[in-house]
């Protein structure tokens, strides 16, 4: 989330880090960013190798890596968190083209999950001193596992994946407006190619009074 003038822009907000075992392995093989995101949800290493799908052996390396901070560049990416929920919902554990398990996980998806979205929080930044507030998935993992043990539908799931993401962005999008009176924003950026996600964020700014501004070209 971006606070931005023509020739200049700060970063009010950001999702939380998260490690990318194996650098741009992670992006091929989307269960590296699973097993990183559970772990940051601090789900134990055993239970995050099951649930990412990756063997014990492997585990163990990434476990290594992000510790050490070894070949797992940090990243905020929206689409890392994308290919973490799909390697979890769908099973997907490699893509054969970019943004691949984003786009399955979007084609899945029902409408009717809409307003059952997966919980992300807020963690209070300071916008005088140009600190960033974070906005953490945490929850967001143990609510999905939760639903994933019970059995819930993947198209469910993957619903409530696109509605809780847009609504921490449009949490987040609030808070900067309370902090600087802004009133306009502008969708932009890869994931806006997802028109599940840009349908809630328009839709969720504009209840809100917000006036949205997206691509044409």
């Amino acid at each position: 989330v971006l606070i931005s003038r023509l020739h200049v822009f700060k970063r009010f907000a950001h999702l939380e880090y998260l490690p990318m075992p194996g650098a741009t392995a992670a992006i091929q093989e989307p269960w590296r960013m699973a097993f990183s995101a559970l772990r940051t949800a601090v789900f134990d290493v055993k239970l995050s190798a099951q649930l990412s799908g990756a063997k014990m052996q492997q585990a163990r390396v990434l476990e290594r890596m992000m510790e050490r901070g070894l070949h797992a560049p940090m990243t905020s990416s929206c689409g890392r968190l994308f290919d973490a929920a799909a390697a979890l919902i769908l099973g997907r554990r490699t893509v054969a083209y970019e943004a691949q398990a984003a786009i399955e996980l979007e084609g899945i998806a029902i409408d009717e999950a809409d307003e059952m979205g997966y919980e992300m929080t807020l963690e209070d930044g300071n916008w005088h001193s140009r600190e960033p507030m974070i906005i953490s998935a945490k929850p967001l993992w143990h609510t999905m596992i939760d639903d994933l043990r019970s059995g819930v539908s993947k198209a469910t799931m993957a619903a409530r994946f696109h509605a809780g993401v847009a609504d921490g962005f449009v949490k987040a999008i609030q808070a900067a407006r309370s902090a600087t009176g802004i009133q306009q924003v502008a969708l932009s950026g890869g994931c806006m190619q997802n028109r599940r996600l840009a349908r809630l964020l328009r839709v969720g700014l504009e209840a809100d009074g917000f006036k949205v501004y997206q691509h044409i070209q």
